[in-house]
């Protein structure tokens, strides 16, 4: 049995000693438990520098592949989809309809993605 008050009558560096002994002999009275924690800690921070790493890499690949294209070739502009009321006199309504249909299927996918 542990003496509570005989931890307040030791001096600083007593303290200390006798706190990690007594850390010390739990340890070894809950062997599996503490081997079950100490690969917990060690997977834990594991996973998290995997996560790190793995963060870190996609930033670096994402800036590398904007470089490749450049900051001048970025060009966004808006998407104005025709009505049937914007076509012209020269084009038939089948040629209409299949190209509207086709341009439908490639809406599907991401530009430049097509089937």
């Amino acid at each position: 049995m542990i003496n509570i008050f005989s931890y307040f009558e030791r001096k600083e560096t007593d303290r200390f000693s006798y706190i990690l002994n007594i850390a010390f002999e739990a340890v070894l009275a809950n062997k599996f438990r503490s081997m079950l924690t100490a690969l917990g800690i060690i997977f834990g921070v594991a996973a998290v520098i995997a996560m790190m790493a793995i963060g870190n890499g996609a930033q670096q690949e994402i800036l590398e592949q904007i470089k490749l294209v450049g900051v001048n070739n970025i060009i966004i502009s808006p998407k104005i989809e025709k009505t049937g009321s914007e076509k012209t006199d020269g084009e038939s309504t089948e040629s209409n309809e299949s190209n509207e249909s086709g341009e439908k299927a490639k809406e599907k996918y991401s530009p430049g993605l097509t089937k």
